[in-house]
């Protein structure tokens, strides 16, 4: 059945809002009737609203799906262990959650389930919760007669990548804040109080020093068309994204950004990291290395990584081992490669994939810490600077009027 969203008043007038199975909008209805309920609007359920949102801004969100994404791994993971049933336990949890989007799609996946649908086929229609590595390790979970087990391992990955994003907003968290309130003080200053103390010096009728008129033409230039500003970072940021989804372009934009001075080589590290973690946790999970390299090649997230993929995995297909491979493309360093051949050699090729993943995100947090301690007292050079300049440009004339007294 379907799953309905609905909003309603009881007979106390109170505000009910909730979701339920109906076979028909009509059925969904009757039901709410049939609890005494004056409907306001039944409508089916779409846990993957948000297009435009999802489009503008891709990893809105991102942290709180992998939080809900290793709850509903850890869980369902649980309570397949002790012996209940799959449906029972998407119901069950569905039931227990205190997200409604998140119930929602519970309740969808179990009903598809309860038809008949395969689990990996049932989370394929909610990719915004359950990506193309989530469905994958599942299906194979599946044929393996291994969900349980496959499940544990993807929260543990998913638990993973929620700590590589959380290290990234906290390292950007202090930078940021201070970008804002820099934007915002010297807007205000330029806005408010500078204007009125450019008429109170042009009032006294004696020529401004260049620092003034510079501010000036400024606090104007900015009072009048700071909307003009705003719209322009929006199509920026807009046309930027758009960019983006033309293969061609994306894949010279990652092109550049590898071979940008410093951010290129950290850039690079990330890239691999992912790359070794996703393949690790798809052999952990019975995922052939063909299909591993195929999977990772459309989620690893740079373009030049991903067609250098494509090619190793086509020499693989013709019976390459993985590091020869990844040595004709020169685009791995030595040190990984080596790496894979002590894997590939003694069969552990998995592990040594996540010990790649592990090193590298310890060098990425390392460098990242490092440049952000570097960062910090620049932004704060840079804010110093802007807010000097306005107070010599204000002070100046009023100091060559107090020599003329």
């Amino acid at each position: 059945m379907p799953v309905y969203e609905f909003q309603a008043y009881d007979v106390a007038g109170a505000a009910v809002r909730g979701y339920l199975d109906a076979d028909s909008p009509s059925a969904a209805r009757e039901y709410l009737r049939g609890r005494a309920l004056h409907i306001v609007d039944v409508r089916e359920s779409d846990p993957n609203r948000g297009t435009l949102s999802r489009f503008l801004w891709p990893r809105f969100g991102r942290t709180r799906r992998l939080e809900q994404a290793v709850v509903v791994s850890t869980h369902l993971a649980a309570l397949l262990r002790a012996g209940v049933p799959l449906v029972e336990a998407l119901k069950a949890m569905a039931e227990q959650t205190d997200d409604r989007k998140l119930g929602a799609m519970l309740r969808d996946v179990c009903e598809k389930v309860g038809q008949g649908w395969p689990l990996s086929d049932a989370i394929s229609t909610h990719p915004l919760y359950f990506d193309g590595i989530y469905t994958n390790m599942v299906r194979s979970g599946e044929a393996a007669g291994n969900l349980e087990g496959v499940l544990s391992q993807l929260a543990v990955f998913c638990r993973r990548r929620l700590w590589v994003v959380n290290r990234v907003i906290a390292a950007l968290t202090y930078p940021a804040v201070v970008v804002c309130i820099a934007i915002t003080v010297l807007a205000v200053l330029l806005t408010v109080f500078v204007p009125r103390i450019i008429e109170v010096l042009q009032a006294a009728g004696r020529p401004l020093p260049l620092p003034t008129v510079i501010l000036m033409y400024t606090s104007d230039i900015v009072g009048r068309y700071w909307w003009a500003f705003v719209v322009g970072v929006a199509a920026l940021a807009v046309a930027l994204r758009w960019l983006m989804t033309v293969p061609k372009w994306r894949h010279r934009v990652d092109q550049l950004l590898l071979r940008l001075p410093v951010f290129g080589p950290l850039l690079k590290k990330e890239v691999i990291a992912r790359f070794a973690s996703v393949l690790a946790a798809l052999l952990r999970s019975g995922i052939s290395l063909l299909d591993g390299l195929g999977i990772a090649e459309r989620v690893v997230g740079n373009r030049v990584l991903a067609r250098a993929l494509a090619h190793i995995r086509g020499r693989v297909a013709e019976g390459t081992s993985l590091a020869s491979s990844m040595r004709a493309d020169r685009v791995f360093p030595p040190t990984v490669t080596a790496m894979i051949v002590a894997g590939e050699q003694s069969g552990d090729l998995a592990d040594v994939l996540q010990q790649i993943a592990d090193s590298y995100n310890e060098q990425i947090e390392v460098a990242t810490q490092r440049a952000i301690s570097l960062l910090e007292p620049l932004l704060i050079v840079v804010m110093a600077t802007g807010v000097g300049f306005i107070v010599l440009a204000i002070l100046l004339p009023i100091l060559e009027m107090s020599d003329v007294l």
